[in-house]
């Protein structure tokens, strides 16, 4: 197991959510103002809906709130994924959770969270510590690339943070520009 300099494990966090209407959600990783340095701090957001559609995507540096607006229908659930990096620190803390409407709570109801899942520090298994400046030789070709939760992706999207891969095992961080 790799030791962590986070000052909080992951398995102490969970995300938090602030309704503001029925279709404006905000939620927050708390893992930013605890893992030093907050400056250091890169959270992956991704919210989809129950068949996999995108509803919003992003990375934020420095900042510890996911804000969207979306058009789901209240008898559906949408899945959020928040994965928060500090390279200084050693951690990747990954929180997935759900979201649903709850009928009722507030005064005609509003969206929270399912599970209220805890955090999981996957620093190794996204092999973080591995990724150094690589000498590019004429031979060294990229073989795939993987968003930060360690799936491959086919096509990079714009101010996503990616793990690039080479034919010779090598690793790094690579942040696609518009």
């Amino acid at each position: 197991m790799i030791a962590s300099k986070a000052q909080v494990s992951c398995d102490m966090m969970s995300l938090t959510i602030n309704n503001q209407g029925n279709t404006y959600i905000q939620l927050h990783h708390p893992g930013y103002r605890l893992i030093n340095p907050n400056s250091e701090n890169v959270i992956a957001w991704k919210i989809t809906d129950t068949h996999g559609n995108v509803i919003s995507q992003y990375a934020l540096v420095d900042n510890a709130f996911c804000a969207f607006h979306h058009g789901t229908p209240k008898a559906d659930t949408m899945n959020v994924s928040s994965l928060l990096t500090n390279d200084s620190a050693k951690v990747a803390c990954l929180i997935e959770d759900q979201i649903y409407w709850a009928p009722g709570m507030g005064t005609a109801g509003l969206w929270t969270l399912l599970h209220n899942n805890v955090g999981v520090n996957v620093y190794k298994t996204l092999g973080i510590n591995v990724l150094q400046p690589i000498i590019l030789p004429a031979d060294l070709r990229v073989t795939g690339y993987y968003d930060m939760t360690g799936r491959q992706v086919h096509s990079l999207q714009p101010n996503q943070i990616y793990i690039e891969v080479y034919n010779n095992g090598a690793r790094r961080k690579i942040l696609k520009r518009l």
